[in-house]
């Protein structure tokens, strides 16, 4: 329902006082709604851990800015946070395989001087 103009008073549906009832059905209807989208909400995962948790927390945060749960600036610190988060589990699994690349190389020019 749209609350438009009478054209007899020139009150919008909120200021009229012959459509209170209708005012107060249209009230009665989006506390309903209200109180089911709460009912929705999705709930924050745990905080992540690995590539798989942060995308999942990622979901969340768009999820919960889209439907207003999130405001946008704490949706972009999340964000932010996330990428963060992806880049130190990045920069340590190319650490680790640097690692295991040099003892490699290292068994490697063991074996050649024998």
């Amino acid at each position: 329902m749209t609350a438009h103009v009478s054209l007899d008073t020139g009150l919008c549906v909120w200021h009229d006082p012959d459509r209170k009832g209708k005012a107060d059905a249209m009230r009665q209807r989006a506390g309903k709604i209200g109180a089911r989208r709460k009912w929705q909400r999705a709930t924050p995962p745990p905080p992540p851990q690995t590539l798989d948790d942060a995308v999942r927390y990622a979901s969340y945060v768009v999820h919960a800015v889209a439907t207003g749960d999130l405001d946008a600036k704490r949706g972009q610190v999340a964000v932010k946070a996330i990428d963060t988060f992806t880049r130190g589990l990045a920069a340590r699994d190319l650490a680790g395989q640097v690692r295991e690349l040099q003892a490699q190389l290292k068994r490697l020019k063991k074996g050649a001087t024998r």
